[in-house]
């Protein structure tokens, strides 16, 4: 049925165990942003279901979705509009410019890291790593401390699906 269909399609994204204590944690360091190949529907529909994904949570400072954007990962266009978005909101908040080499950025296809790599950020592949090897990628490359204690609270997250990548 077109209901059978449709809710397979919403269904198919849920985050990953550990990932949304892990943004809401370097979301008071960092300024975030999620980048995604997503369209309108299934994007009001995360936001719904994942609410600290959508913009009104304010764990992310900025969303670029190619719904509104009109062009896709792994175009460098895309990450130039997220280098442009992170950018105005750090020199808002700094009294200097962002550089593309301090930005990092979290992905699950290999294609999307090296676009983001070809405009000098960072990036780390998420595909089917849980939140314990991104912390230690974090912490060992990037000097990026992450207090295991945000994870206290892991048994309410258990039973999503796992999905496809960090922020997207």
């Amino acid at each position: 049925s077109n209901e059978r269909i449709r809710n397979s399609f919403l269904y198919c994204f849920s985050p990953r165990e550990g990932m949304e204590p892990l943004v809401r944690f370097l979301s008071k360091q960092f300024i975030l942003g999620i980048t995604s190949n997503v369209n309108r529907l299934m994007w009001e529909h995360w936001c719904k279901e994942f609410p600290f994904l959508s913009p009104d949570e304010k764990v992310f400072s900025f969303h670029i979705l190619s719904f509104r954007e009109k062009m896709m990962k792994p175009d460098p266009r895309f990450f130039e509009a997220a280098f442009k978005q992170a950018s105005r909101i750090y020199e808002m908040r700094s009294a200097r410019k962002l550089q593309p080499e301090e930005c990092l950025v979290f992905d699950d296809r290999q294609e999307n890291i090296l676009a983001a790599e070809v405009l000098q950020m960072h990036g780390i592949l998420v595909n089917e790593r849980g939140y314990r090897d991104i912390v230690r990628e974090l912490r060992h490359r990037y000097h990026i401390a992450v207090d295991l204690s945000i994870f206290e609270h892991l048994q309410f997250l258990r039973g999503l699906k796992p999905f496809s990548n960090l922020l997207e």
